[in-house]
């Protein structure tokens, strides 16, 4: 069952999907439904193989601040739905992951599922492309969501070779191919620095997390308050789903200034409701406001911010004892940087990223439980 939750990840938000109550639901969180109640016995029959840390503490933490938020919600109806999607889904598909990866063997078939899915959503965003010529939607996810999938897929990918190199050619290759297609600027940029930022996350992991955190903000701050000239971010966005976006200037100003338009408004939001913020919920112009700060502070408030924040570098402290000896807490350590990074333009509470996001913190955390496990049957031999 694990294995299919893996692979119906590129389904996670259509085509077959259904009604109960004010919930939309889909292959991927139905799957998500059906095994937790199971995995949560199991949790309860053995939990020392759970492995409990501090991440576990902020998670519970984070989401009983936010079903307050939500429940005094002046939108209860639509937060609900929101928080659902963007917070209750990817915490519960953590657990599932955590608890059922156990072993070494067990890691690499997940490992090789996500691959094999991305492979399949890779070759369905090529057609897809080359059908239209323009950023391709793919069994109804967005290009941003494209090039998360992706991304992960491919970073997973290159640090996990099978024995036949033609096949790693192949796999790597197609995916990579998709990701480009996506046309995302954030997660180019990034994959192309991508040895700076691995540089840094073998050398000090929450060094590099804090300074990403804390230098983002800053930056977040200054671009919201320092435009104030909007009228490109009502411009034609002519041209924006072609390549067209990668290279003309316009779409790059266009961009800056519709986000920090965005930000602005979304901000007011946080001022007027600072502890615990306005709940899960569509602004008057879209979903998100494209920054995970801002969301952050506009959802949850500062309660909401801080134990958001913790969740992440909680995560990373768990992981950095661990991080320079393994190259799949690597890979995934870059992946889940890959996500953070772009969240800073792109927001991260809506769509496929949160899932994707959560998924790579659970395959880690299970990865910590391994090498934790191994370490200790080395050291009562010894």
């Amino acid at each position: 069952m694990l294995c299919l939750m893996v692979l119906s990840i590129p389904f996670a938000k259509g085509p077959i999907e259904y009604e109960i109550g004010i919930i939309t639901l889909h292959i991927y969180q139905t799957l998500v439904l059906i095994m937790f109640p199971l995995v949560i016995w199991r949790i309860i029959k053995r939990p020392s193989k759970y492995g409990f840390r501090n991440i576990e503490l902020f998670l519970l933490l984070l989401t009983l601040s936010y079903l307050q938020s939500t429940l005094l919600s002046s939108t209860l109806i639509s937060s609900g739905r929101l928080a659902f999607h963007a917070l209750f889904i990817p915490v519960l598909s953590y657990i599932i992951v955590k608890s059922l990866v156990r072993t070494e063997k067990e890691y690499k078939i997940i490992n090789n599922i996500i691959i094999l899915s991305v492979l399949i959503f890779s070759v369905s965003t090529i057609v897809s492309y080359f059908q239209t010529g323009i950023r391709p939607i793919v069994f109804d996810i967005e290009p941003i969501g494209i090039a998360t999938i992706t991304i992960v897929g491919l970073f997973l990918s290159l640090f996990y070779n099978s024995r036949y190199k033609i096949i790693n050619y192949i796999k790597t290759i197609t995916i990579g191919i998709a990701f480009l297609l996506s046309m995302s600027r954030v997660y180019l940029l990034y994959v192309l620095v991508s040895p700076i930022f691995m540089y840094f996350i073998k050398k000090n992991i929450l060094t590099l997390w804090i300074a990403m955190f804390v230098g983002s903000l800053a930056i977040t701050m200054t671009v919201t308050y320092s435009i104030d000239d909007y009228s490109m971010a009502n411009t034609s966005a002519e041209g924006a789903n072609t390549l067209e976006r990668m290279y003309e200037q316009k779409h790059f100003v266009r961009a800056l200034a519709g986000r920090a338009y965005v930000y602005k408004t979304a901000l007011d939001d946080f001022w007027s409701n600072l502890v615990f913020g306005i709940g899960i919920r569509a602004g008057d112009l879209q979903i998100t406001p494209h920054n995970f700060h801002v969301e952050w502070l506009q959802y949850g408030g500062v309660v909401g911010y801080i134990l958001y924040t913790m969740v992440f570098l909680a995560h990373v402290t768990n992981a950095r004892m661990y991080i320079k000896s393994d190259k799949y807490l690597i890979a995934n350590q870059v992946a889940l940087l890959a996500i953070m990074i772009n969240s800073i333009t792109n927001g991260f509470m809506h769509g496929v990223i949160p899932y994707m996001a959560f998924i790579v913190i659970g395959l880690s955390e299970a990865r910590i439980n391994i090498l934790r496990q191994r370490k200790k049957i080395i050291n009562d031999k010894s």
